[in-house]
């Protein structure tokens, strides 16, 4: 949560930031976590190229527990990744809860 942690400080540093509507907020967050999401997608990329590596020379033993391992990790960024997009989306359609204890916290008496 450091992107939540990050916008705190910027409030307290610049106290202007409390006057920004709501979806400028979502927006400063959301900017935050997707640039969060590079250096996990690169370390990802140079591990998968390792693991091929390995794969076509020498295979160790903890070979497929690796790959299994690599995919779960997988699988859980993906799971982050979808629940964080529809929380856009139903933002976007007005649907969403922009009103959370996040919005709360930095903003109080919004609601």
């Amino acid at each position: 949560m450091s992107s939540v942690q990050e916008m705190f400080k910027r409030v307290e540093v610049n106290p202007e930031v409390k006057q920004w509507e709501i979806d400028i907020l979502l927006y400063e967050l959301l900017d935050r976590l997707m640039d969060q999401y590079a250096p996990i997608l690169d370390d990802f990329q140079e591990s998968l190229d390792k693991l091929e590596e390995l794969a076509i020379d020498n295979p160790p033993p903890e070979f497929l527990v690796t790959i299994s391992d690599r995919k779960t990790e997988l699988l859980n960024l993906r799971r982050i990744m979808t629940q964080q997009r529809e929380i856009s989306r139903e933002t976007d359609a007005g649907r969403g809860a922009v009103h959370g204890p996040v919005v709360t916290d930095l903003f109080p008496g919004r609601s």
